[in-house]
């Protein structure tokens, strides 16, 4: 199968699970709105999706390099067995994990939202802790899944999880509260391991609950294992950066960053996660065969495809971001204030987009040349700098420095990352790619002034549209102007894309 059909398919997933993910978000905005229970919903369910991104994407991401391509049927089995210890190792750490936060589940809540809601917070994360178990171990299974070039469950295993929350919340139970989206949370999390079990035996993946400590192994996967935990816990911190500092604003201003920062994670995830997952394995591959040039090529043109879908919806976003907040949850029980601060935040932090879904590729990249001390380095960097903005300007631009800060942070981040990987595959962003983000971002800003442009005239000429109805147009109009860029101005920066096996290497 091709890349360009791998990317579609997977970013079609992503789309779904994103998508989904926005309709819980909708449906606890609209059954509860902006209060003190659903603040405490998203603290708490902030360390489930932690488990998540942080624990399970970083052990994916660890092994996918560590099993071998194309090893023989004796070798695979060798390693499977090797990857069943590891795997007996993770639940079992994860186990005392959960059983930390369950014991101190006050203690965490005081530390991530304050005193107010900290009781509530606490109970919801006493339920909800046996997930990270479940997320943080389907991380390796998603890995081994991902290695094999099986890409639909895994990506499809968000989208399940953000579906039994919703049904939840939408079902009408009798004197249902915010509890019951815990619980289909909690649900939700056992569907996401499961899911990936059936394709495991497919490829002749069988289980083994001893644990053989073979240290060569173990720390030929440990070893990387920290420092990518550590950067993917660097990268998620954000988001517990920006409820403690969210609480001490009011009253479901926790509720209205989280929700503007899952519209931003929508279209970062559709752009960065089809092309990351299936470009992955073949970028591993061929650094593994010393094929450098190769592997500077695809970086670089996955970068510019990135960039060339992330910086026009960035531009899009930020035209027309009062109308997606009053679409998404104008009708939802969140105030004025609530909608005018959701909207602010959204805003500010559509231009963190693109080097948002960058890093997502770029991190993968370190990971396949096993490189780990500069991506530490670029996150701590850049998360010490959302500290610094936060804690110093938030008594003073209130709910606006949490946007800024984290537009700076990731900002700088991507650019000591960018730096590095073009040492490590010179070329990779060479005089080629800074022509093409060149011609990427004359584009963006023709785009933008065009849609205000448009934004203006369709209101000139039809005062009384929908809100809908204008906002459709405007993205009709976007992809329009996205779709002849890319047949005509930026079709080579597709070019690896046209046509291309996912196994052969591009035409130099």
């Amino acid at each position: 199968m091709s890349l360009l059909r791998i990317s579609l398919i997977l970013t079609i997933i992503a789309m779904m699970s994103r998508g989904l993910g926005l309709a819980r978000d909708l449906a606890i905005t609209y059954v509860y709105g902006a209060t003190p229970a659903t603040d405490s919903f998203y603290a708490a369910t902030s360390l489930v999706y932690a488990a998540h991104v942080i624990i399970g994407a970083s052990l994916t991401g660890v092994t996918v390099p560590f099993l071998r391509e194309g090893a023989d049927d004796n070798g695979r089995e060798a390693e499977f067995r090797t990857i069943s210890s590891i795997l007996n190792v993770t639940i079992l750490a994860l186990s005392v994990l959960t059983v930390f936060g369950m014991v101190y589940a006050d203690v965490v809540a005081r530390a991530l939202i304050g005193t107010e809601s900290a009781t509530s917070t606490a109970g919801f994360i006493f339920i909800l802790m046996p997930s990270v178990i479940l997320l943080g171990a389907a991380g390796i299974l998603s890995g081994i899944l991902n290695q094999s070039h099986i890409f639909v469950p895994v990506s499809a295993a968000p989208a399940l999880l953000n579906l039994f929350v919703i049904i939840a919340v939408l079902i009408p139970w009798r004197g249902s509260d915010v509890h019951i989206a815990i619980i289909g949370t909690l649900i939700g999390s056992i569907a996401f391991f499961l899911i990936q079990i059936p394709r495991l035996y497919g490829v002749k993946y069988r289980h083994n609950w001893r644990i053989n400590l073979d240290k060569q192994q173990f720390s030929r996967f440990f070893g990387p294992a920290v420092p990518v935990l550590a950067v993917s816990f660097l990268t998620y911190s954000y988001t517990f950066v920006d409820i403690a500092f969210a609480s001490r604003l009011g009253e479901g201003i926790v509720t209205a960053v989280n929700v503007a920062t899952k519209l931003i994670q929508l279209p970062q995830g559709v752009i960065a996660m089809g092309l990351t997952a299936a470009t992955f394995p073949l970028l591993s591959a061929y650094i593994k065969k010393g094929e450098l040039s190769l592997a500077a090529q695809l970086t670089g043109n996955v970068s510019l495809t990135i960039l060339f879908l992330a910086l026009p919806t960035t531009a899009f976003m930020v035209v027309t971001s009062d109308l997606i907040i009053g679409i998404v949850f104008g009708k939802s029980a969140f105030t004025e204030e609530a909608l005018d601060v959701t909207m602010l935040i959204l805003r500010i932090n559509a231009m963190s987009l693109p080097a948002l879904a960058l890093n997502i590729f770029l991190l993968r990249v370190f990971y396949a040349k096993e490189q780990w001390r500069i991506p530490l380095l670029a996150f701590a960097t850049g998360f010490a700098a959302k500290c610094l903005l936060s804690y110093t300007f938030v008594d003073i631009a209130g709910v606006d420095i949490i946007a800024i800060s984290t537009v700076l942070s990731v900002s700088l981040t991507t650019l000591i990352m960018t730096f590095h990987v073009n040492s490590v595959l010179q070329g990779a962003f060479g005089p080629k790619f800074t022509v093409g983000l060149s011609r990427i971002l004359v584009a963006a800003s023709g785009m933008a002034a065009l849609l205000l442009f448009s934004r203006k005239a369709l209101l000139r000429i039809m005062p009384d549209i929908w809100e809908l109805g204008l906002l459709l147009l405007l993205a009709a109009l976007g992809v329009l102007i996205m779709l002849i860029l890319a047949r005509t101005l930026f079709r080579a920066e597709f070019s690896l894309f046209w046509d291309r096996r996912s196994g052969n290497p591009p035409e130099k």
